[in-house]
């Protein structure tokens, strides 16, 4: 082995144990962190997770990696504190495009929880229409604030309602604005891990009159099982960081503005 590639393999090999240091000390670890920690892309994070997992030294998860005794996707409540601060950024910029007696649609996501947040100290009257258990009962904290909470299938981890009967009630509102976000965007639209997530986004993004998508860095990348529209029903998306320039370029002629939160 040369000199060459002894120095090329050194920051991986740190890396990897740096990873598996993390994880003895905290149940799971998000891809766009890591990324910024060890200054390298969130793909070449993905290599490093993808081989670990392949050794039985961790597991992967949604948008990270976790230690193999708590190896179970994270919870809505979990994945709120995960890159907290680029979600709240996030939340802050999406909150200056709702306005008072405005109808909106919020899907089960972590960031869009965080939109929550800032809504009920921020907005005096809205109704909103949301799958999410746990968002409801973060609005109710605004008397002033309507919540229609869909019912169906319930996912006791994520703490929401899936399935026929959620999305058969979504499509019966009319909404001004639309707030989501995806398992992964591309440039052929916003993706999700599982057909029932995929549904229920995809209708609340074809009630509203637009839709805003709040993705993270972690979220540039691989493909997930669904797609969930295409981006020409997508009016913006606010982002904490640049995407790659191919999708900055897809997302311009799909002609989405495209917002970042930094």
């Amino acid at each position: 082995m040369s000199t060459t590639e002894s120095r090329e393999r050194t920051p991986r090999a740190r890396r990897r144990a740096d990873i598996r240091a993390l994880l003895a000390s905290q149940p799971m670890v998000r891809i766009g962190a890591l990324a910024a920690r060890f200054h390298v892309s969130a793909e070449t994070i993905r290599r490093d997770i993808d081989a670990m997992a392949a050794e039985g030294l961790l597991a992967r998860t949604y948008g990270g990696a976790a230690a193999l005794h708590t190896a179970r996707e994270p919870s809505l409540g979990q994945r709120s504190e995960l890159n907290g601060d680029a979600r709240r950024r996030m939340a802050a910029r999406a909150a200056a495009r709702v306005h008072d007696g405005e109808v909106l649609m919020m899907d089960a996501s972590a960031t869009c929880l965080h939109l929550a947040h800032r809504l009920v100290v921020e907005r005096r009257r809205l109704t909103i229409i949301t799958n999410s258990a746990t968002m409801a009962q973060s609005l109710a904290a605004n008397p002033g604030f309507e919540i229609l909470l869909a019912p169906g299938r319930f996912d006791a981890r994520e703490n929401a309602g899936y399935g026929a009967l959620c999305t058969a009630f979504v499509a019966r509102f009319n909404a001004d604005h639309c707030f989501s976000s995806c398992g992964a965007l591309t440039a052929d639209g916003p993706t999700e891990v599982g057909s029932d997530l995929a549904a229920v986004k995809r209708m609340m993004i074809e009630r509203a009159q637009r839709t805003t998508l709040l993705v993270d860095q972690a979220k540039f990348g691989p493909d997930k099982l669904e797609c969930v529209c295409a981006l020409t029903a997508i009016d913006t998306v606010i982002c904490d960081q640049a995407p790659p320039a191919s999708l900055a370029e897809a997302l311009h002629g799909a002609g989405v503005a495209l917002h970042i939160a930094d």
